[in-house]
């Protein structure tokens, strides 16, 4: 294939494809947010999530919700053999983490993490009063609303 390389459009399509897909996305806005703040252990990634989280509750008016896929990690350790630690040091347990983390990518699938935390949020919005009936569905209700993972 040496030598085939196409160049590709600087501008959008205008195609009635794209056209449709834009509109549907537009309808479907809402003000919810869904954010995640990833760092290794002790890297501050901590108080970074919670200066952002804070300024979006007093700036915005934003309901905050937080999710630590650590605590998912321990709630499902068990559906894949392992045993979760709450004792000894913090390097033996971010490693625990770590060999949950793998053990649920490999016996589950490489998106299982992302599902979960999907399911909190949820759980979460549902907790809150988040959605309204619509026929035979519940229907997510648009609100400053924010997940932290």
């Amino acid at each position: 294939m040496k030598g085939t390389v196409k160049r590709l459009p600087t501008k959008p399509s205008a195609s009635p494809t794209r056209k449709h897909a834009q509109l549907n996305v537009t309808a479907r806005r809402t003000p919810e947010l869904v954010m995640a703040f990833v760092g290794a252990a002790g890297s501050g990634v901590t108080p970074v999530a919670n200066a952002f989280a804070s300024e979006l509750k007093e700036q915005f008016g934003y309901e905050i919700h937080h999710i630590k896929v650590s605590t998912l990690l321990r709630n499902v350790a068990d559906s894949v053999g392992e045993k979760s630690i709450t004792t000894g040091s913090k390097a033996d347990k971010i490693e625990n983490l770590q060999n949950i983390g793998n053990k649920l990518r490999q016996l589950k699938s490489a998106d299982y993490l992302m599902k979960i935390c999907v399911q909190e949020i949820a759980k979460k919005r549902h907790n809150a009063g988040g959605y309204q009936r619509a026929a035979d569905a519940l229907v997510a209700i648009p609100k400053r609303w924010v997940a932290f993972y």
